[in-house]
């Protein structure tokens, strides 16, 4: 294990990773302006579809050139002094060594995936998974009474891919080069020996995902008692409470990742977060980190008072008087409201509770957020 300081450049890894082995020699402005309000996803997609394809053979043509060079200074791929050795010595070559371990990340990424987690997903939408909530909370926004609307229904499993991304690219590193076999041992080596809990986890089928590709120890917080039988059916554990009282459920336990899809989004109310969070970092171990996705598309006008006519009657609100406070608003406030969910992220000053952020990535321009952050400054483990 080997400890490396976070800078502000890191966050973007992933992104400037690809730019580089890919569109290096143009403007990077002129590519983003033409593509504004484009998810990050299909960025990235779209840059790895510009990446140069090998076949078998010629994967192992680059592979010999390029350790004939590495040797000669020697180390071996994958390593970081290979790849820039080979880079100083013929830069196509290490353009192509980069974009042949890129590329197959990204495959390994998809495959590991989708292979192992839409399944689990196509099988919880036969039985006992199917579950949603709504709930309504009175708030007092911007001076204004009105009701905080809530709705939860679990996602697909392809909605966890951006927070295992997240969570790979903070645990491991990629130099160029690797193999498809090289790769797994990399993420499955990251994984090894970490303990994992996740908020709002739901039956755990991610929590299986993850203990499948080598985790130590999976544990789940749900406040869902009717998902407690496909649970058992998926052999995780998961313990079924409220998360603003962690400790009373998970104990003095340590955990060296807290993660989250969607939960401090939509399953928290603002006042929840707080506690929930302070008892999240009790849960960190000394080097742990704790990374969330958030969803905070924003609505049209149209969009949030269908919503909420919808909805509100169901719920014992006033709907009139509810249209009519939003269309008193000015138009600040009406942005914010039209934020769904920021009102329930509420994450409010978590530096007082002693967390460190790490990195802050928009992972689709318009709809979500990761929020990653440290219980030790601005460190975390990065597996070789």
């Amino acid at each position: 294990m080997k400890e490396v300081q976070i800078t502000a450049g890191m966050q973007m890894h992933r992104i400037n990773d690809l730019w580089n082995a890919t569109m290096n020699d143009k403007n990077p402005d002129e590519f983003f302006k033409q593509r504004i309000g484009r998810t990050y996803s299909s960025l990235e997609e779209e840059l790895v579809t510009g990446l140069p394809l090998f076949d078998p053979k010629e994967q192992e043509e680059l592979m010999q050139k390029a350790q004939a060079i590495a040797s000669k200074s020697g180390v071996s791929f994958p390593d970081s002094k290979a790849f820039e050795a080979v880079s100083n010595a013929d830069s196509k070559l290490g353009s192509d060594i980069t974009s042949l371990g890129l590329m197959n990340f990204q495959h390994l990424m998809q495959a590991e995936f989708y292979d192992k987690v839409v399944p689990l997903w196509d099988a919880s939408k036969k039985d006992e998974f199917k579950v949603s909530y709504l709930k309504a909370q009175d708030v007092d926004f911007m001076g204004v009474k009105a009701k905080c609307l809530e709705t939860y229904t679990y996602g697909g499993a392809s909605s966890y891919r951006p927070l295992f991304y997240v969570m790979m690219r903070h645990l491991t590193n990629v130099h160029g080069g690797e193999n498809q076999r090289e790769l797994h041992d990399k993420v499955r080596t990251a994984l090894s020996g970490k303990r994992i809990l996740e908020l709002g986890s739901g039956p755990g089928f991610f929590l299986k995902f993850l203990k499948g590709l080598g985790a130590t120890e999976v544990v789940g917080v749900d406040e869902n008692e009717k998902l407690r039988d496909g649970s058992k059916r998926l052999g995780v554990n998961v313990v079924y409470g409220d998360a603003r009282d962690l400790g009373s459920l998970i104990g003095n336990q340590q955990f060296d990742l807290v993660v989250s899809k969607d939960f401090l989004s939509y399953a928290v109310t603002k006042d929840d977060a707080r506690p929930i969070m302070k008892g999240a970092y009790k849960l960190l171990s000394p080097r742990g980190i704790s990374v969330h996705t958030i969803d905070y598309g924003k609505m049209s006008e149209e969009e949030y008072l269908d919503f909420v006519r919808e909805h509100t009657q169901h719920l014992g609100g006033n709907v009139d008087h509810i249209v009519r406070n939003f269309q008193r608003m000015n138009e600040q406030q009406k942005d914010v409201m039209l934020r769904k969910n920021i009102l329930n992220i509420g994450l409010g000053r978590l530096d007082e509770l002693g967390y460190s952020p790490i990195a802050f990535l928009r992972l689709d321009c318009e709809d979500n957020l990761s929020i990653t952050l440290g219980k030790n400054a601005n460190q975390f483990r990065e597996s070789k």
